[in-house]
């Protein structure tokens, strides 16, 4: 993986789709691996190709965004991961709607980020919204996001010494 993605940005120069979708798979395989420092200049790249591409407030260039805010949150900064959030989460409810995968991926993440840093009704707001969103969902894509969404929810309730609620 490191050998290949020294070499990425010469090799793909010319194919600036193909660049994004190859450092979007770099990034997530280094944040996978957690190693989130060699990650985030793909995802940096990835995001400034699909704004590029696609235009800055895109929904391919606010996807990016949210997986960069993801990976800023694992890189503990979490303000900075708040702001890429919640751009990203609000543009993806008005370009997606509020049932998209992709929007309550983002509102998952958020619900994360609020919950770690002791904000428990932010977090529960948030995962509560990937809650309604993903059971008005059609397709299975939402599901992964739901079942995060309730352990963050339970958490919440656990947090607050609400364990009827944690339980159901």
């Amino acid at each position: 993986l490191d050998d290949f993605s020294v070499h990425i940005a010469g090799q793909l120069s010319s194919e600036p789709e193909v660049e994004m979708t190859v450092r979007r798979t770099v990034g997530v395989a280094y944040e996978g691996l957690g190693d989130h420092v060699r990650a985030e200049p793909h995802l940096r790249r990835a995001l400034e190709l699909a704004g590029q591409i696609y235009g800055a407030d895109s929904v391919e260039a606010m996807e990016a965004l949210a997986r960069l805010g993801w990976l800023t949150y694992g890189l503990e900064n979490r303000e900075g991961a708040i702001a890429q959030l919640e751009k990203a989460a609000q543009s993806q409810k008005q370009q997606l709607g509020p049932e998209d995968p992709a929007y309550l991926q983002s509102l998952a993440y958020l619900a994360a980020v609020k919950l770690e840093a002791g904000e428990f009704d932010e977090a529960a707001a948030y995962a509560k919204s990937v809650l309604a969103g993903s059971s008005l969902a059609v397709s299975d894509d939402g599901y992964p996001n739901h079942l995060w969404a309730s352990q963050i929810l339970a958490e919440v309730y656990r947090s607050q010494g609400n364990t009827v609620e944690a339980e159901r």
